[in-house]
């Protein structure tokens, strides 16, 4: 009885290990079922045109830039605007004490009155010189030296025009303007201080309507450029676009205004 047991317990396990493998053979694997049709779109192939066009890194930079400085030497007595503020070619900006060259100019030209007194002395003893020479009551040499004399004064004179002229220069830089529309930086110098041809740069100001927007291009690209344009009509006809750093596209479109006449030896860049 108990080997029988051992062989019904056997059969019943072969029985068993069949219909795993009979459900086994039948079954497909996962991997093995179809997986669904992926969707595919579908476009209309057609002709157009395609502009070539190319990306570069560039740095935007003014298209004028002024260095403001003294003239003259003298104390600063106004400062006329506001920093980091825009100014309009022709404001003031700065305003040097005026009194020290006021005193100059009168001086300068009290000395062309004076030379001119001398000039009027001097042709009026040539004058009668010239009437006593005809009679000969003055020697030739006397008259010489008359003319020579009045030569002598006008030329004083021209002299201390010029000096009025310089003294009404050093006048006019006692103003500094702004020799361009921008916007300017903020002052190195308060009120009060001493400033001069030696002190440097007072303020500086950059234009801001056009801009430049630099970026190096290398040669290769660049002949070919030229080429592709000239195909197409000439170098206005590329258009150019700047990109902001927030990603934005800047709204208004450039031109290529120049390219730098020399090579980069280490980028072979422009």
């Amino acid at each position: 009885m108990q080997k029988a047991c051992w062989q019904w317990h056997t059969v019943r396990r072969a029985g068993f290990a069949l219909l795993m493998l009979v459900a086994s053979a039948t079954a497909a694997p996962a991997w093995a079922q179809e997986a669904p049709l992926a969707a595919v779109g579908v476009v209309t192939a057609a002709m157009q045109n395609i502009t070539p066009s190319v990306r570069y890194t560039g740095r935007a930079e003014a298209v004028d830039r002024v260095e403001l400085r003294a003239r003259v030497q003298g104390y600063l007595e106004q400062r006329l605007f506001e920093e980091g503020g825009k100014v309009a070619a022709g404001d003031l900006l700065f305003v040097i004490e005026k009194a020290p060259f006021e005193a100059i100019l009168a001086q300068r030209q009290a000395q062309v009155k004076v030379a001119g007194a001398d000039v009027e002395t001097a042709a009026a003893q040539l004058a009668r010189g010239e009437q006593l020479l005809r009679n000969n009551n003055i020697p030739a040499a006397e008259v010489d030296e008359r003319r020579a004399r009045l030569l002598l004064d006008q030329a004083k004179v021209a002299e201390a025009e010029a000096a009025v002229r310089s003294a009404e220069i050093d006048l006019s830089y006692t103003e500094i303007r702004a020799p361009i529309s921008g916007r300017i930086s903020r002052s190195a110098f308060s009120v009060g201080a001493v400033i001069g041809p030696d002190s440097g740069t007072l303020a500086t100001i950059v234009s801001e309507d056009p801009i430049y927007v630099s970026f190096p291009v290398s040669q290769a690209v660049l002949t070919r450029m030229r080429q592709d344009a000239q195909a197409r009509g000439g170098p206005e006809d590329v258009v150019v676009r700047a990109e902001l750093p927030t990603g934005e596209a800047y709204a208004h479109p450039g031109t290529i205004a120049f390219a730098e006449v020399e090579v980069q030896p280490g980028t072979d860049t422009l």
